[in-house]
């Protein structure tokens, strides 16, 4: 099965890479940090903040990106097991993508440690109800993402988030 790269002439400014960022720092934070409120390096133009806290399980770190306006760009979240040094659970939490706000469907590490499983799932609400989900072929390793459009799978498979969301916002949110 193919995967498309959507390749428009404006594509939809996305802050999907941010959160790959605040991802990473989501997990040095967990070493680096104590528990309660830091203000951290800007990223860009960005005002990241990060919120720790100890919980039965062990640590889990919550980062935030917010741009000149005082809106959420992008979200990130990190757990571990105690005691540290452990396996670190991570993953983004929220990205943006045009006028679409796009959240994982997991449950916050935060209230429940993090879901081990390998499924990654994002919805976004905008003319229509989106999700987006990522598989891995089993065979090659290599993933590829899904997306449906008010509960109908498209037919073609994204190489990434990015490209699904230039899809959308070239083929579909421009319809409303």
């Amino acid at each position: 099965m193919s995967r498309t790269r959507n390749r428009t002439a404006t594509p939809a400014p996305s802050t999907y890479h941010l959160a790959g960022q605040l991802h990473a720092r989501a997990i040095d934070s967990l070493y680096r940090l104590t528990e309660g409120h830091h203000t951290l390096d800007p990223i860009g133009t960005h005002t990241i903040t990060a919120h720790i806290t100890l919980h039965p399980w062990g640590p889990s770190a919550q980062l935030y990106a917010i741009d000149r306006t005082g809106q959420l760009a992008a979200a990130a979240e990190a757990t571990a097991a105690n005691p540290l040094p452990a396996t670190i659970r991570s993953r983004i939490r929220t990205y943006q993508s045009g006028a679409l706000t796009w959240n994982n469907t997991a449950a916050p590490i935060s209230s429940t440690g993090a879901d081990p499983s390998p499924y990654v799932t994002f919805e976004a609400t905008g003319a229509h109800h989106y999700q987006l989900h990522r598989e891995i072929n089993p065979d090659t390793f290599r993933e590829h993402w899904i997306l449906t459009i008010d509960g109908q799978p498209h037919p073609h498979r994204f190489a990434g988030p990015v490209g699904a969301a230039d899809y959308l916002h070239s083929e579909v949110e421009p319809r409303r």
